[in-house]
């Protein structure tokens, strides 16, 4: 998509059929496409890349995120999104 928004709805939703890697490139993509940095695209792609377990390439992102109070917070969003995605998903046992 052309969009960043419609991409980030895609990739979400391509995130929660199971394809997380199609979802991580069309994130990639719509943060690429957004005219400014947008944290709701970019935290998308965070969680897509958590999900896939590509945490080199989250921690990346999430360092960019200056204030070390939001960027623990968000460590801890991600981190219970991507294991509620899981066990709904993909049938995995939560801890």
């Amino acid at each position: 998509p052309a969009d960043p928004f419609i991409g980030n709805a895609l990739g979400y939703a391509q995130l929660r059929a199971g394809h997380s890697v199609q979802a991580v490139e069309t994130l990639k993509r719509a943060v690429d496409l957004a005219p400014q940095p947008n944290t709701v695209v970019r935290n998308n792609l965070v969680l897509a890349l958590t999900a896939t377990g590509r945490m080199e390439e989250a921690n990346a992102i999430m360092s960019r995120v200056k204030d070390s109070n939001e960027r623990a917070n968000l460590r801890a969003q991600i981190a219970a999104e991507a294991k509620r995605i899981a066990v709904i998903d993909y049938g995995v046992d939560a801890p």
